[in-house]
Protein backbone atom coordinates (compact mmCIF):
# COMPACT_ATOMS: atom_id res chain seq x y z
CA UNK A 1 0.00 0.00 0.00
CA UNK A 2 0.62 3.57 -1.07
CA UNK A 3 2.29 5.33 2.55
CA UNK A 4 0.55 8.31 1.52
CA UNK A 5 1.62 10.62 4.96
CA UNK A 6 5.19 9.86 4.02
CA UNK A 7 4.44 11.40 0.14
CA UNK A 8 3.21 14.40 1.43
CA UNK A 9 5.41 15.03 4.32
CA UNK A 10 7.92 14.37 1.57
CA UNK A 11 6.07 16.81 -0.84
CA UNK A 12 6.55 19.62 2.13
CA UNK A 13 9.95 19.14 2.41
CA UNK A 14 10.47 19.21 -1.46
CA UNK A 15 9.82 23.02 -1.68
CA UNK A 16 12.88 23.96 0.36
CA UNK A 17 13.78 24.57 3.99
CA UNK A 18 11.29 26.54 6.30
CA UNK A 19 11.41 30.02 4.73
CA UNK A 20 12.47 32.84 7.49
CA UNK A 21 11.44 36.30 7.16
CA UNK A 22 14.57 37.77 7.52
CA UNK A 23 15.86 35.94 4.79
CA UNK A 24 13.46 37.26 2.22
CA UNK A 25 12.44 40.48 3.86
CA UNK A 26 15.14 41.89 5.96
CA UNK A 27 13.14 45.46 6.75
CA UNK A 28 10.30 43.78 7.67
CA UNK A 29 9.03 43.96 11.69
CA UNK A 30 8.69 40.54 13.27
CA UNK A 31 6.77 39.29 15.81
CA UNK A 32 6.85 36.41 17.61
CA UNK A 33 7.32 34.51 21.43
CA UNK A 34 10.95 35.45 21.95
CA UNK A 35 10.35 39.12 20.49
CA UNK A 36 6.63 40.19 21.24
CA UNK A 37 6.96 44.02 21.26
CA UNK A 38 4.94 45.48 18.97
CA UNK A 39 6.33 47.82 15.61
CA UNK A 40 4.02 51.21 16.56
CA UNK A 41 1.82 51.49 13.42
CA UNK A 42 2.39 55.06 11.21
CA UNK A 43 0.46 57.69 12.12
CA UNK A 44 -1.67 57.47 9.36
CA UNK A 45 -2.64 54.18 9.63
CA UNK A 46 -6.44 53.01 10.35
CA UNK A 47 -5.40 49.66 9.49
CA UNK A 48 -3.17 47.02 10.85
CA UNK A 49 -2.19 44.24 8.82
CA UNK A 50 -0.83 40.99 10.06
CA UNK A 51 0.62 38.45 8.28
CA UNK A 52 0.53 34.91 9.13
CA UNK A 53 2.80 32.42 6.78
CA UNK A 54 2.19 29.02 6.67
CA UNK A 55 4.14 26.07 7.57
CA UNK A 56 6.89 26.09 5.52
CA UNK A 57 7.52 29.84 6.57
CA UNK A 58 7.73 33.32 4.82
CA UNK A 59 8.35 32.50 0.88
CA UNK A 60 8.05 34.86 -2.45
CA UNK A 61 4.26 34.91 -2.25
CA UNK A 62 4.33 37.67 0.07
CA UNK A 63 6.41 40.06 -1.95
CA UNK A 64 3.87 41.84 -3.91
CA UNK A 65 1.73 42.01 -0.59
CA UNK A 66 4.57 43.85 0.99
CA UNK A 67 5.26 46.51 -1.44
CA UNK A 68 1.69 47.44 -1.69
CA UNK A 69 1.46 47.39 1.95
CA UNK A 70 4.33 49.69 2.19
CA UNK A 71 3.04 51.68 -0.42
CA UNK A 72 -0.23 52.38 1.22
CA UNK A 73 -1.24 55.83 2.86
CA UNK A 74 -3.31 54.13 5.53
CA UNK A 75 -2.07 51.00 6.21
CA UNK A 76 0.67 49.52 8.49
CA UNK A 77 2.04 45.74 8.63
CA UNK A 78 4.19 43.06 10.49
CA UNK A 79 4.56 39.27 10.47
CA UNK A 80 4.00 37.26 13.18
CA UNK A 81 6.04 34.07 12.95
CA UNK A 82 4.94 31.04 14.83
CA UNK A 83 7.08 28.08 14.82
CA UNK A 84 6.21 25.14 12.45
CA UNK A 85 7.59 22.40 14.72
CA UNK A 86 5.74 23.58 17.83
CA UNK A 87 2.03 23.19 18.44
CA UNK A 88 -0.76 24.22 16.82
CA UNK A 89 -2.23 25.23 20.39
CA UNK A 90 1.00 27.01 21.45
CA UNK A 91 0.99 28.92 18.38
CA UNK A 92 -2.42 29.61 18.57
CA UNK A 93 -1.64 31.10 21.83
CA UNK A 94 0.88 33.33 20.76
CA UNK A 95 -1.12 34.82 18.26
CA UNK A 96 -4.47 35.55 20.02
CA UNK A 97 -1.83 37.04 23.09
CA UNK A 98 -0.15 39.30 20.00
CA UNK A 99 -3.77 40.14 18.76
CA UNK A 100 -5.31 40.71 22.18
CA UNK A 101 -2.26 43.51 22.56
CA UNK A 102 -2.48 44.71 19.10
CA UNK A 103 -6.39 45.36 19.91
CA UNK A 104 -5.85 47.26 23.13
CA UNK A 105 -2.23 49.34 22.48
CA UNK A 106 -2.45 50.41 19.09
CA UNK A 107 -3.00 54.14 18.55
CA UNK A 108 -6.61 55.13 18.02
CA UNK A 109 -6.55 56.12 14.52
CA UNK A 110 -6.15 51.97 14.56
CA UNK A 111 -9.78 51.08 13.62
CA UNK A 112 -9.14 47.62 12.07
CA UNK A 113 -7.03 44.82 12.61
CA UNK A 114 -6.51 42.86 9.37
CA UNK A 115 -5.28 39.45 10.14
CA UNK A 116 -4.04 37.77 6.57
CA UNK A 117 -2.82 33.72 6.75
CA UNK A 118 -1.56 31.40 4.77
CA UNK A 119 -2.01 27.59 4.19
CA UNK A 120 -1.89 25.99 8.06
CA UNK A 121 -1.13 29.38 9.35
CA UNK A 122 -5.48 30.02 8.65
CA UNK A 123 -5.85 27.01 11.37
CA UNK A 124 -3.46 28.96 13.65
CA UNK A 125 -5.09 31.98 13.52
CA UNK A 126 -8.24 30.35 13.17
CA UNK A 127 -7.89 29.03 16.94
CA UNK A 128 -6.21 31.95 17.94
CA UNK A 129 -9.81 33.57 17.64
CA UNK A 130 -11.28 31.60 21.19
CA UNK A 131 -11.81 34.15 23.94
CA UNK A 132 -10.62 37.07 22.16
CA UNK A 133 -12.61 40.14 22.96
CA UNK A 134 -12.66 42.99 20.78
CA UNK A 135 -12.97 46.58 22.65
CA UNK A 136 -15.27 48.68 21.35
CA UNK A 137 -14.58 50.82 18.00
CA UNK A 138 -12.25 48.35 16.79
CA UNK A 139 -12.80 45.51 14.33
CA UNK A 140 -11.00 42.87 13.52
CA UNK A 141 -11.00 40.68 9.73
CA UNK A 142 -9.10 37.37 9.83
CA UNK A 143 -8.44 36.08 6.06
CA UNK A 144 -7.47 32.88 4.91
CA UNK A 145 -5.81 31.71 2.22
CA UNK A 146 -5.54 28.17 0.90
CA UNK A 147 -6.43 26.80 4.38
CA UNK A 148 -6.97 23.01 5.01
CA UNK A 149 -9.15 23.30 7.81
CA UNK A 150 -10.20 20.03 8.02
CA UNK A 151 -6.44 18.32 7.80
CA UNK A 152 -4.61 17.04 4.53
CA UNK A 153 -5.64 13.45 5.26
CA UNK A 154 -8.48 12.18 6.41
CA UNK A 155 -9.18 8.24 7.49
CA UNK A 156 -8.98 6.26 8.47
CA UNK A 157 -4.60 6.82 8.75
CA UNK A 158 -5.20 10.23 10.96
CA UNK A 159 -5.88 10.95 14.50
CA UNK A 160 -8.66 14.16 14.93
CA UNK A 161 -8.10 17.44 16.33
CA UNK A 162 -4.14 16.89 17.03
CA UNK A 163 -4.06 20.27 18.69
CA UNK A 164 -1.15 19.01 20.82
CA UNK A 165 1.13 17.78 17.90
CA UNK A 166 3.86 19.73 15.97
CA UNK A 167 1.59 21.40 13.19
CA UNK A 168 4.58 20.39 10.77
CA UNK A 169 2.68 16.47 11.50
CA UNK A 170 -0.21 17.42 12.36
CA UNK A 171 -1.53 18.89 9.38
CA UNK A 172 -2.01 15.71 8.27
CA UNK A 173 -4.36 15.24 10.77
CA UNK A 174 -8.56 15.27 10.87
CA UNK A 175 -9.47 18.66 12.32
CA UNK A 176 -13.49 18.88 13.19
CA UNK A 177 -13.86 21.89 15.52
CA UNK A 178 -13.07 25.43 15.56
CA UNK A 179 -14.12 27.95 17.63
CA UNK A 180 -16.64 30.16 17.09
CA UNK A 181 -15.32 33.96 16.37
CA UNK A 182 -16.57 36.27 18.91
CA UNK A 183 -18.34 39.69 18.47
CA UNK A 184 -16.18 41.77 16.40
CA UNK A 185 -14.57 38.97 14.27
CA UNK A 186 -15.54 39.08 10.79
CA UNK A 187 -13.68 36.19 9.04
CA UNK A 188 -13.37 35.36 5.04
CA UNK A 189 -12.10 31.97 3.28
CA UNK A 190 -10.60 32.01 0.40
CA UNK A 191 -10.90 28.28 -0.98
CA UNK A 192 -7.80 27.19 -3.50
CA UNK A 193 -8.61 24.22 -5.43
CA UNK A 194 -7.33 21.10 -6.63
CA UNK A 195 -4.97 20.03 -8.74
CA UNK A 196 -3.85 23.36 -8.76
CA UNK A 197 -3.52 23.82 -5.44
CA UNK A 198 -1.64 20.21 -4.44
CA UNK A 199 -2.69 20.99 -0.34
CA UNK A 200 -6.21 20.75 -1.40
CA UNK A 201 -6.40 16.97 -3.15
CA UNK A 202 -9.10 14.83 -1.53
CA UNK A 203 -7.87 11.39 0.16
CA UNK A 204 -10.18 8.43 0.81
CA UNK A 205 -13.35 11.07 -0.32
CA UNK A 206 -11.91 13.30 3.12
CA UNK A 207 -12.50 17.17 1.94
CA UNK A 208 -9.52 19.41 2.65
CA UNK A 209 -11.96 22.66 2.96
CA UNK A 210 -14.84 21.37 3.05
CA UNK A 211 -17.74 24.21 3.94
CA UNK A 212 -19.04 22.74 7.00
CA UNK A 213 -15.15 23.22 8.93
CA UNK A 214 -13.41 26.05 9.56
CA UNK A 215 -14.68 29.31 11.65
CA UNK A 216 -18.48 29.29 11.61
CA UNK A 217 -20.30 31.89 9.76
CA UNK A 218 -17.21 32.51 7.86
CA UNK A 219 -17.64 33.67 4.33
CA UNK A 220 -16.21 31.27 1.86
CA UNK A 221 -15.14 32.58 -1.72
CA UNK A 222 -13.57 30.16 -4.34
CA UNK A 223 -10.59 31.23 -5.70
CA UNK A 224 -9.56 30.29 -9.46
CA UNK A 225 -8.90 27.44 -9.70
CA UNK A 226 -5.86 28.30 -12.13
CA UNK A 227 -4.91 29.48 -9.15
CA UNK A 228 -2.16 27.46 -7.10
CA UNK A 229 -1.46 27.84 -3.68
CA UNK A 230 0.86 30.44 -3.59
CA UNK A 231 -0.40 33.14 -6.36
CA UNK A 232 -3.40 34.39 -4.99
CA UNK A 233 -1.86 35.61 -1.70
CA UNK A 234 -0.14 39.16 -2.64
CA UNK A 235 -3.32 39.23 -5.03
CA UNK A 236 -5.60 39.09 -2.01
CA UNK A 237 -3.73 41.78 0.09
CA UNK A 238 -3.70 44.30 -2.40
CA UNK A 239 -7.43 43.38 -2.93
CA UNK A 240 -8.06 44.35 0.33
CA UNK A 241 -6.02 47.19 -0.02
CA UNK A 242 -7.41 48.77 -2.77
CA UNK A 243 -11.22 47.65 -1.72
CA UNK A 244 -11.22 48.32 1.86
CA UNK A 245 -12.55 44.86 1.87
CA UNK A 246 -12.22 41.48 0.98
CA UNK A 247 -12.50 41.46 -3.10
CA UNK A 248 -14.84 38.89 -4.77
CA UNK A 249 -13.12 38.03 -7.20
CA UNK A 250 -9.34 37.40 -8.22
CA UNK A 251 -8.17 37.79 -11.74
CA UNK A 252 -5.26 36.07 -13.53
Amino acid sequence: MVNFKALIFAALFCGGCIGQVAARCPRCAVVDALHPALPRPRRDASRLFVLVPGVLGYGWEWDGAVKALRHSRDADFFVFWWEPWSSLRRASDELHDTLERALYTSPPSVKKIVVVAHSAGGMVAAHALAHLIVPPGRQLLLVTIGTPFAGMMGPPFSIDDPLDSPVMIGIMGTFRRYPKPPPGVSVVEYVTSWPADPVMQPRYGHEVAPPNIGPRGARRISVDPHFDHNQIVSKVVIGLLNDHGPPVTIRP
